[in-house]
C-alpha cells in the first residue's frame, strides 16, 4: 500500500462531520424558534425557563462546533490530540441532548391534550350545525300525514286549498 494513502483524511468522517454541522445549525434554529412558540403562543414555559433553556441551547451550539472543528482538524492533520478532545466533548454533549430529550414528554402530552380539546371543539361545532340545519329542515320542509277524518293527505300548519294547488 502506498505511503499516500495511508496519511489521506478519510473522506466519509470530513462527510459525516459537514453534514452533522447542517443538521446543528438546523436543530437549533428549529429548538430556538419552538421554546419562543412555546413561550410566546402557548404560555407554558416560565421566563426563567425559556431563558435557561436558551442559554443551554446556544452552549450546546457552541460545544458542538467545537467538537466539530476538533473532529475536523484531527481527522485532516491525523493528529490524536485533537480527536482526543473531541470525544471528550462528546461527553458534555450527551448531556444536553438527554436534556433535550427530556423535554419531549412534555412536549408530547401538551400536543396530546391540544388534540382533545381541538376534536371537543369540533364535535361541539358539529353537533350545533347539525342540529340547527335539522331544526331548519323540519321548519321549512312540512311534514305530510294522514289525517285520522279523511284518509287524505295533508299538511301540517298549510290550508287545504294551498296543498291543493301544489298537488295539481
Amino acid at each position: 500500500m502506498d505511503d499516500a494513502a495511508i496519511h489521506l483524511p478519510s473522506l466519509l468522517l470530513q462527510v459525516f462531520l459537514c453534514g452533522h454541522q447542517w443538521f446543528l445549525h438546523g436543530f437549533v434554529l428549529l429548538s430556538l424558534s419552538f421554546f419562543v412558540y412555546k413561550n410566546v403562543v402557548l404560555g407554558n414555559l416560565p421566563t426563567d425557563g425559556l431563558a435557561g433553556n436558551v442559554t443551554l441551547l446556544s452552549f450546546y451550539a457552541i460545544l458542538e462546533n467545537t467538537r466539530l472543528y476538533q473532529n475536523s482538524k484531527g481527522n485532516k492533520t491525523k493528529q490524536r490530540a485533537p480527536l482526543a478532545f473531541a470525544v471528550a466533548l462528546a461527553g458534555f454533549s450527551l448531556i444536553c441532548h438527554i436534556y433535550f430529550l427530556q423535554l419531549q414528554p412534555h412536549v408530547y402530552v401538551l400536543l396530546t391534550k391540544l388534540w382533545h380539546n381541538s376534536i371537543l371543539l369540533r364535535s361541539t361545532i358539529i353537533l350545533q350545525v347539525g342540529g340547527r340545519a335539522i331544526l331548519e329542515q323540519h321548519r321549512y320542509c312540512p311534514r305530510r300525514h294522514r289525517s285520522v277524518v279523511g284518509h287524505s293527505d295533508a299538511v301540517v300548519g298549510i290550508p287545504e286549498a294551498q296543498v291543493a294547488r301544489t298537488n295539481s
